[in-house]
């Protein structure tokens, strides 16, 4: 990274600590401080002795509670973003899709009719045609699903991911299976 990237960044960074210091100053408690340490290894950013550049970043606790705040138990959505809810807000329980769902991340439930495709679960997620995905950890459950890594047990006649922990379906594709592309079964070796 050059030295306007770096800039950037810090930018990014002291921005973040503004953020976080004036929502402490909006809050009617005292909160814990957290330090959240970035290092940066770069040749452009040393210290004069040649130390890499070390970051500290304050973060309100009381701004990261007010976001758990914001949950849903049970999520009801059409399709993929309608309601846009369905984009922003993590469920904590079950999210169901008339249709489709996907959005913010679920711990806990998510089934569709037609597509399942929230980027993280963790728990279990299946619908009754295909599922899709960054990151599951636990089951996943349909005809053809395309989750990128998968910690825990895909099922369904198409796998094909990444990563996962274990495969079971007619055709099975994963870059790091003790095959690429398995019949039956595949696991990661990796």
């Amino acid at each position: 990274m050059g030295r306007c990237g770096m800039v950037g960044m810090f930018a990014v960074l002291l921005g973040c600590a503004a953020w976080t210091a004036g929502a402490a100053d909006s809050a009617s408690e005292p909160a814990e401080i957290t330090p959240l340490v970035i290092m940066i290894e770069d040749d452009a950013v040393k210290t004069p002795s040649g130390e890499p550049v070390m970051v500290v970043i304050e973060e309100d606790s009381a701004v990261r509670k007010k976001d758990k705040e914001n949950y849903e138990v049970l999520l009801l959505s059409i399709w993929k973003g309608i309601p846009d809810s369905t984009l922003r807000v993590p469920v904590y329980g079950v999210k169901l899709g008339i249709l489709g769902t996907g959005g913010a991340e679920v711990y806990g439930i998510e089934a569709a009719v037609i597509a399942s495709q929230s980027s993280f679960v963790r728990g279990f997620k299946g619908s009754l045609i295909f599922t899709q995905g960054v990151n599951v950890e636990g089951v996943v459950l349909s005809p053809v699903n395309a989750v990128r890594r998968v910690d825990g047990l895909s099922i369904g006649a198409f796998n094909i991911a990444e990563s996962a922990m274990f495969q079971i379906g007619i055709i099975n594709y994963m870059e790091d299976g003790f095959l690429p592309a398995f019949p039956l079964f595949n696991f990661r070796t990796r």
